[in-house]
């Protein structure tokens, strides 16, 4: 009889209230992204003010490479601006420090360092901007 009480407190009462705290837990990264990046209006105007000579492709296959990293869609990737740091995005998906997360700048330098032939694992997790990688990307390649 203990064995089938320990079954139904598994099943009925800790991996609902563990599926619950997880939603919860979405909304609330959903809801800090939406306050701080994807409220803003497009950021294509200013991606091209701050480089005139690269071609709105150029910016969209860069953003793309930041936007799949992070887990977010495509249609977010103009929310970013050049002025963003990477850090505070990465610090608004995960405010609490020593928590597990999906290793998203890791994957972010990994996939940079592919496409782009840069190495930027140190700069990445200081206070480097999104504009600050591009425009080493584009060093690179020319």
């Amino acid at each position: 009889m203990g064995a089938d009480n320990s079954k139904w407190l598994f099943w009925y009462v800790i991996i609902p209230m563990v599926l619950i705290i997880s939603a919860i837990h979405r909304w609330n990264i959903s809801r800090r992204l939406k306050l701080h990046y994807w409220s803003k209006p497009c950021t294509g105007q200013e991606w091209k003010k701050n480089f005139p000579d690269a071609s709105k492709y150029e910016i969209r296959d860069f953003l793309d490479i930041f936007v799949n990293a992070f887990g977010f869609g495509k249609k977010h990737r103009l929310s970013f601006s050049p002025s963003d740091k990477v850090i505070d995005v990465y610090h608004t998906l995960y405010p609490t420090q020593g928590l597990p997360d999906g290793l998203e700048i890791e994957s972010f330098v990994g996939d940079l360092e592919r496409k782009y032939g840069v190495s930027v694992a140190d700069s990445v997790v200081t206070n480097v901007t999104l504009g600050e990688l591009f425009a080493s990307t584009r060093h690179q390649s020319h």
